[in-house]
């Protein structure tokens, strides 16, 4: 959700792909946060093509080329925009009464993409936790990872001042390992 701790670890390929094969690694990383021990990761893998992702793209819900690397989806996974709203607010229920209880009880780490917009499980589990972070407090009983492997739709936003994309600029500014491949990133 909105507000709340934020850090980054901006990582290669490489030294992502050596410290995902160690449990040992990932341990020392959740230490290193302050991440109080997870008795459950949730992985929500990367979801293309919800509403936010379609608005981003075209203005409606008709067939549309997507934002990075040549990828097309021929249409939607819906017949129009009330069925595609619909079909989010039967995932926001679910995420409601299934995914963050289950979070809540385990002291879970949710690994989520984090383009906004572009991955529907991650947009509606941010908006779902934004509507009950009030039964929390300040501090959510679980953590929530964002992470980003396609930088190509962040560096197409270079240009643009509003407040999404100022949000990965700050970041990239406030990182010296992201700002020392920046060039080589372009």
């Amino acid at each position: 959700g909105k507000g709340g701790v934020r850090k980054l670890l901006f990582l290669s390929n490489a030294q992502a792909t050596l410290i995902s094969k160690s449990r040992r690694s990932v341990m020392k990383l959740i230490d290193v946060f302050e991440i109080p021990r997870p008795k459950l990761f949730i992985n929500m893998l990367p979801s293309w093509g919800g509403v936010d992702c379609k608005r981003i793209i075209t203005d409606d819900l008709t067939p549309f080329d997507g934002p990075c690397m040549g990828m097309t989806l021929p249409c939607p996974a819906w017949k129009d925009g009330k069925e595609a709203l619909e079909a989010e607010a039967r995932i926001c229920r679910f995420l409601k009464e299934v995914i963050i209880p289950l979070a809540v009880e385990t002291n879970a780490v949710i690994l989520c993409g984090g383009l906004a917009g572009i991955c529907v499980l991650a947009t509606l589990l941010h908006r779902v936790v934004d509507l009950e972070k009030s039964k929390w407090g300040s501090k959510l009983p679980f953590t929530i990872i964002n992470y980003c492997n396609i930088l190509a739709p962040l560096y197409e936003t270079e240009d643009d001042d509003s407040k999404i994309t100022c949000v990965w600029k700050d970041l990239r500014s406030k990182s010296a390992n992201w700002k020392a491949r920046d060039d080589a990133i372009k």
